[in-house]
């Protein structure tokens, strides 16, 4: 897997993945999302099913601006997080762990810190 994959992140309540994810599932395989996609099977504690759409590169801003773009024209409209894979690796958890984030009918996201590297240590710069 390339070192700087990322995901948005949709949490959809049981009402809405089904449907949710039909969309996503379909628009992935025919390569015009994300470079691949998952879903949880089961609920969080909160009842919320997580959904993540994958980039290559969490720092090329075109495509994961690209794929979020995607994603509110599928008609996600809440607050959007994207997290790079190095830093789940990392252990990086919690309501800080996101890369970026899109609030709520947003188009556009912004860097909340610096990315985690594919060896787990942070970028500087």
């Amino acid at each position: 897997m390339h070192p700087r994959v990322g995901k948005w992140m949709l949490w959809l309540t049981l009402e809405q993945v089904d449907k949710c994810w039909a969309q996503i599932d379909e628009r992935t395989r025919s390569g015009r999302l994300g470079i691949s996609a998952k879903r949880a099977t089961a609920p969080n504690d909160n009842g919320h099913f997580l959904v993540c759409v994958y980039t290559l590169d969490y720092a090329d801003m075109r495509d994961v601006s690209r794929v979020l773009g995607l994603l509110r024209r599928l008609g996600h409209r809440g607050k959007l997080l994207y997290k790079e894979d190095a830093a789940t690796r990392a252990g990086v958890y919690g309501s800080d762990a996101s890369l970026y984030v899109s609030p709520a009918g947003s188009d556009g996201f912004a860097r909340r810190r610096q990315p985690v590297t594919a060896d787990g240590n942070v970028v500087h710069g």
